[in-house]
Parts: structure tokens; C-alpha cells; sequence
């Protein structure tokens, strides 16, 4: 279970508000449907973003920063859940790009990363 921000859009329609962290298959700016309890009942359209979660596995503070600084600088947001794991909102037109900084440095094997996409790395 993920509680996630969103903003009311009449009766039980809500658009996401935040990068869901934990949530596959949901992205900022996605509108759902919920039932009485809160819970969402079904994926009513995409907002036309993609989430990546990333750990940092032996990057280091200043190269976390900086790495962050360069996402947010091309017009995605970042979450941090804790110090070695973030969630990255990026616009649609920007999720290649972020996805191949993020396998580069994958490769390099300072971190590890995974959409949010039931299909995982295939929509980035």
C-alpha cells in the first residue's frame, strides 16, 4: 500500500499529484478512478509521464547531487525516500534520455534503476 497525493476531479475521479514510489503502473499526473474507501479501482487515462526509481548503490553524495541537478534541470522532479533511494517524474519526451543516463551509470555499476511500467525498461 502507497498513499499517494492527488488532486479531486469530482466524484471519484482523482489526478496524481506526486511520483507514486513504491505503485507500478502509475505515474504523475495519471487520472484514476477510486471507491469509497480511497482505493483505486482503475487507470482512467495517462498523464503522459514516465517513473523511474533509482538506489544508489556506490555513488557518492556529491555525485548524487549533481546527478540530480541534471535531471531536474531538464524538467523532471525528484523524490527522495531516503538517502539511497529517489523516484524521477519524467515527461514522456524526456524518459529516453534520463533512461540512458541512468543505464550508463547503471553499467558503471553505481546504482540501479527500474521503471515504474508494469513493462518495465521497455516504455523508457
Amino acid at each position: 500500500m502507497e498513499e499517494l497525493w492527488a488532486r479531486a476531479l469530482g466524484g471519484s475521479m482523482y489526478e496524481i499529484c506526486c511520483i507514486p514510489m513504491f505503485a507500478y503502473d502509475l505515474h504523475a499526473f495519471d487520472r484514476v478512478e477510486t471507491d469509497e474507501g480511497g482505493q483505486i479501482v482503475r487507470l482512467v487515462s495517462r498523464g503522459g509521464h514516465l517513473t523511474f526509481r533509482v538506489f544508489f548503490k556506490t555513488i557518492d553524495q556529491r555525485e548524487r547531487i549533481s546527478l540530480v541537478e541534471r535531471i531536474t534541470s531538464r524538467g523532471c522532479s525528484v523524490e527522495a525516500h531516503s538517502p539511497k533511494l529517489v523516484a524521477i517524474d519524467a515527461p514522456a519526451n524526456l524518459a529516453s534520455e534520463i533512461a540512458a543516463q541512468l543505464a550508463a551509470l547503471e553499467s558503471d555499476g553505481k546504482l540501479e534503476y527500474e521503471t515504474g511500467a508494469m513493462s518495465a525498461r521497455s516504455d523508457a
